[in-house]
């Protein structure tokens, strides 16, 4: 109690203001009281009052041992250091708003991309009990994952008893009618038990609980078509002909649903085709039950349903796989850390540049601490004092760099969440604001110790350590700078190549239509190809089932003909109409197109593509062959070879590829493909006047197709703007290193360059000189960068297309631009230099 009671009366003497007023008072009567014996004594009243003050001694010493023993010294000294740091940071305003916007930079660059990771890897995801939530498959024979079929859906509703809910969904494309014009939505047919793994939040009304005909509305799409109003639930709506009624308004789960607007019921049937998988199913786990038991029960039951089901599951079997790592998938989560790798390498090299700009200021104040010095301060005193003023930036720094995170993060979250929903939920939240302030203290540490080796332990020292210390941290600055210019040079490479890929048609001109109607597909869309080839400015029109680079495929399992037994192969699939080759500029390799004598009730044919040809029928014509379709193994007759195509993600290889006449698969959800005569987006409005008049009820959706293409390099594209802004950054904050160094250095030489003018010394010459120094940093740091940037940058394997990591081209771009960098930041000093009067350099001090 007595060390609490001593520290409270401490405190309260800080903020005594007549502390040092009273301790005056008694030092004053005592020596009064000593004066006045010696003038008792005899002495005169001057030298009475000097022998007293003699015999007090140190009268100094006194005061700051009372001043140490009744205050706070360490609080007190901090207190005056603070507003020491604020007034001469105040002073040097150009150094301060350098030094903060260069740590404000780091700082809301860290910050932001740390909100980024824990939003993707961190957080929770917004389900109750969402740890013990997985993904389920069924899993092939050759172990490719897919999605459930009807009956294996059921067969694993009645047969599991460690999973204590299963949920599943099926997205599907509606066309919303009866409120003004007709709209395409994305929906999903999901079973009611999703409500619960989801924890979906409602705003009106109730979700349904059985297969009756209710639907649950989102909330953008009610604010959207019905203005918020809540009298929509118990109301009725169309949706692709059919009526449902509007059970209740909620926000939908966008991480698991991305884009989807309106849920209605999905009562999976045992008595449907085991084919067809098309149904995600995701569950979750009973309490205390691992993950390694519950797939063992899931081997199990595939094993029974195989043997049940030799002809259609012979072989195959179901897997399980966290919910957190399905939404993310590894390829978000190497891309994330990699642009946080790199934001890293951004915040250190700010650290060194504000330690940069701290020593060509310090040297400015040699004097200042070499004088304090003499007058008996501690090195420990001056470091306490630059460690307060590199506090002060640091804080300045993080206050303005939470600004521009949190411009940053709104940003994301309103340009970026419709392509990654996770981004929905990103704020400054609990998780990085506490790292940003650690990343703060830290920058001060940083660059508060490097800039303190020059003046707090280097003053009075020799000044070619101080700019041996300076000259190190420009190395760093270049090779942290090197790193981040690396992997923008092989992202921007990779890049360039991936929009060159030839995508085996011609994506100029072409519009994508996907069309959602309400009945009546196959007329539908015989009449709108038809009516829009007619156009003056459609050039040709086809249709597929699977829009191209929409992410979404279809595929199906074959035979063989002269294969015996149950072997199947699996390849993918396209519905398409006639012209869908001619409007994409496919090339015919072999044999024919379809024709419009290709529909129901004639000869069932089929066209492979190039690579499916070589694979399954190498050194032989498949044309005339057949190959057995499906679990029905109906036979189709192979009637031409096309090119390969690549359609889902242009970063991928082609793939085996079956084409199917639209006419003899006529339940299948088409997209038109329009090539036009001028740029697509003019046209869209008579494609719509035209659509409207062949059915009034039917949605259209336009998009140029090179749009999509984009879209579907999109981590691509944000990877690549990410890491290339960093970079660019970095670049700069290293240029401007340079050039406050080289300034620095012809200010220092100034006296030198002086007397080589006078010798006869030429301006080139001079010049070159400055350039040389430069030059030999920017070498030295690409010496220490590009080989550790050898070693980091194989990271980036798995985001790079056809570039490798090891590219020298790579390599060579960044040492030209960092030594193109390097004659533009000494180019001003080094002109000043040379044109420098003799005289008036040879007298500068």
């Amino acid at each position: 109690m007595s060390a609490i009671r001593e520290l409270l009366v401490r405190l309260r003497a800080v903020f005594q203001r007549d502390r040092t007023q009273r301790l005056e008072e008694e030092l004053e009567a005592h020596a009064e009281l000593l004066a006045g014996d010696y003038v008792a004594r005899g002495l005169s009243e001057r030298d009475a009052r000097y022998a007293a003050m003699r015999d007090m001694g140190n009268i100094t010493g006194l005061r700051q041992d009372y001043h140490e023993r009744s205050g706070l010294p360490v609080l007190e000294n901090a207190w005056l250091d603070l507003k020491y740091a604020c007034r001469t940071l105040f002073r040097n305003r150009t150094f301060s708003v350098a030094s903060i916007t260069t740590l404000a930079v780091g700082l809301g660059s860290m910050s932001t991309v740390l909100c980024v990771v824990s939003a993707y890897l961190w957080e929770p995801l917004p389900y109750p009990n969402a740890e013990a939530d997985v993904v389920i498959h069924e899993v092939d024979p050759r172990n490719g994952l897919w999605a459930f079929s009807e009956p294996a859906l059921v067969d694993l509703q009645e047969r599991s008893r460690l999973l204590s809910v299963i949920a599943a969904y099926q997205k599907v494309n509606l066309v919303l009618t009866g409120f003004g014009d007709s709209e395409a939505i994305a929906g999903a047919a999901v079973t009611p038990s999703l409500f619960r793994v989801a924890g979906m939040k409602l705003i009106e009304g109730s979700v349904f609980s059985d297969s009756r005909p209710y639907v649950v509305v989102g909330r953008e799409l009610w604010k959207r078509k019905w203005q918020m109003d809540p009298r929509l639930v118990g109301r009725g709506i169309t949706l692709s002909g059919q009526n449902y009624t509007v059970a209740g308004i909620g926000d939908l789960p966008g991480d698991l649903l991305p884009g989807v607007e309106i849920l209605f019921p999905l009562t999976p049937k045992a008595t449907e085709s085991r084919t067809a998988h098309a149904i995600e199913v995701v569950a979750r786990l009973r309490e205390n039950v691992p993950a390694g038991q519950a797939q063992a029960e899931l081997n199990g039951i595939a094993w029974a349903v195989a043997h049940e089901h030799a002809q259609s599951n012979a072989g195959w079997g179901m897997r399980l796989m966290p919910l957190s790592k399905y939404l993310v998938g590894p390829a978000t989560s190497r891309t994330i850390w990699m642009i946080f790798a790199a934001v890293a390498l951004l915040w250190l090299l700010a650290c060194a540049n504000v330690a940069g700009l701290q020593i060509a200021r310090n040297v400015a104040r040699k004097h200042e601490m070499g004088t304090r010095l003499a007058l008996g301060a501690s090195r420990a005193r001056l470091l306490s004092q630059t460690l307060t003023e590199s506090l002060v930036l640091a804080v300045a720094g993080g206050f303005f760099g939470m600004l521009i995170a949190e411009y940053a993060t709104n940003a994301l979250r309103w340009y970026g969440a419709r392509v990654f929903p996770r981004l929905a939920q990103l704020q400054l939240d609990g998780n990085a604001i506490p790292i940003a302030i650690v990343c703060m203290l830290i920058s001060t540490v940083l660059f508060g110790l490097l800039s303190n080796r020059a003046p707090a332990y280097q003053a009075g020292r020799e000044s070619n350590v101080r700019d041996g210390g300076r000259d190190a941290l420009i190395v760093v600055q270049v090779a942290l700078a090197s790193i981040l210019l690396l992997a923008a040079s092989l992202l921007f490479q990779s890049f360039v190549r991936l929009r060159a890929v030839d995508p085996g048609f011609d994506p100029d001109k072409l519009l994508i239509a996907r069309v959602s109607d309400t009945g009546q597909r196959e007329a539908l869309i015989r009449n709108a190809t038809e009516q829009l080839s007619g156009l003056p400015g459609v050039e040709s029109v086809g249709a597929t089932n699977v829009p191209p680079f929409s992410g979404e495929g279809t595929a199906n399992r074959f035979r063989l003909e002269s294969e015996a037994g149950t072997e199947y192969h699996t390849a993918g699939w396209r519905a398409v109409t006639p012209g869908f080759f001619a409007t994409l500029k496919i090339p015919l390799k072999r044999g024919r197109l379809f024709s419009d004598a290709d529909r129901n009730g004639a000869q069932e044919v089929v066209i492979v593509s190039e690579s499916m040809a070589r694979q399954y029928w190498p050194n032989q014509d498949p044309i005339g062959q057949h190959l057995l379709w499906g679990k029905s193994g109906s036979p189709k007759t192979i009637v031409g070879i096309v090119g390969d195509l690549r359609d889902l993600r242009v970063d991928t290889s082609p793939t085996p590829m079956m084409f199917r006449p639209f006419s003899q698969l006529s339940d299948a959800p088409m997209t038109l493909l329009i090539r036009t005569k001028q740029e697509p987006s003019g046209v869209i409005g008579e494609i719509r006047r035209e659509m409207s008049m062949l059915d009034r009820n039917a949605a259209l959706e336009c998009q140029p197709l090179r749009e999509a293409m984009s879209d579907s390099i999109i981590s691509t594209s944000a990877s690549l703007l990410a890491v290339s802004a960093f970079a660019g950054v970095a670049l700069i904050t290293a240029a401007f290193g340079l050039y406050g160094l080289i300034t620095y250095r012809v200010n220092q030489r100034q006296q030198e360059i002086g007397i080589r003018l006078a010798l006869g010394a030429n301006a080139l010459a001079v010049r070159w000189s400055i350039h040389k120094r430069c030059l030999l940093l920017i070498c030295g740091g690409a010496a220490v960068g590009l080989p550790l940037a050898f070693v980091l940058v194989r990271l980036l394997a798995t985001l790079l297309y056809d570039t490798k990591p090891t590219d020298a081209s790579a390599y060579l771009a960044v040492l030209v631009i960092f030594l193109a960098v390097g004659v533009l930041a000494s180019f001003g000093p080094a002109l000043r230099a040379s044109r420098l009067d003799p005289a008036a350099a040879i007298r500068h001090e």
